[in-house]
């Protein structure tokens, strides 16, 4: 067995990138409308948050954003591949569009972009690490660009404290609920629902 939490040598061994099998592009098509339709009731809440909260609604609203990082965490999470967050939150984002997300078809540039950065933090660890510290950064990455595009899309100052300030509560948001969600989907996975995706093979390794 491979270090990285019980993965097979030769899975470890294999190239660095990989097609999707169709039971992954069926998984991460499920799980990303799934977390996109959700996300369509948290971005009200977001935006409850944000101005029933006054003076603090920015930061309020700042820790449930977590949520909107999910697809791309889990969906890497899950398929162990290049590519494969990016897919599952942009996926989510269709899903908010066409469940009533109130802010529109930007979402799917917002989430593209969050994707990337979950895949960027699994790619720091090239994808053979599955702990709990991998899925905390690629949580934490998947803010910045998503972050910047909001700003821009919303009118949010790109400098001053504040700015700042709510970076860092979204990046706390996300580590957060990535390892939440980690922790759910892995007794999903125990459950036989994932087959044929590699953190259904690790979590049934003899």
């Amino acid at each position: 067995m491979s270090e990285a939490r019980g993965i097979p040598h030769d899975l470890a061994r294999s190239s660095f990138f990989q097609p999707l099998t169709t039971a992954e592009l069926v998984i991460l098509a499920v799980l990303g409308i799934v977390l996109g339709v959700g996300g369509t009731p948290m971005a009200i809440l977001f935006r409850f948050l944000n101005t029933a909260g006054g003076e603090i609604g920015w930061a309020l609203s700042a820790t449930i954003l977590g949520w909107f990082y999910l697809a791309g965490v889990l969906g890497g999470y899950i398929v162990r591949k290049p590519g494969a967050a990016t897919l599952c939150e942009v996926i989510s984002g269709v899903g908010q569009v066409l469940s009533g997300n109130p802010n529109g078809v930007i979402v799917l540039f917002t989430t593209f972009a969050q994707g990337f950065g979950a895949d960027l933090g699994y790619l720091v660890f090239r994808y053979r690490n599955w702990s709990t510290v991998p899925v905390m950064v690629a949580g934490v990455l998947s803010v910045p660009f998503g972050y910047v595009a909001d700003s821009i899309f919303f009118g949010i100052p790109l400098l001053g404290p504040s700015f700042f300030v709510a970076a860092v509560i979204r990046m706390i948001s996300g580590a957060v609920f990535a390892v939440i969600g980690v922790a759910i989907i892995s007794a999903v996975a125990r459950a036989g629902v994932l087959r044929g995706t590699a953190l259904d093979r690790e979590v049934h390794a003899v």
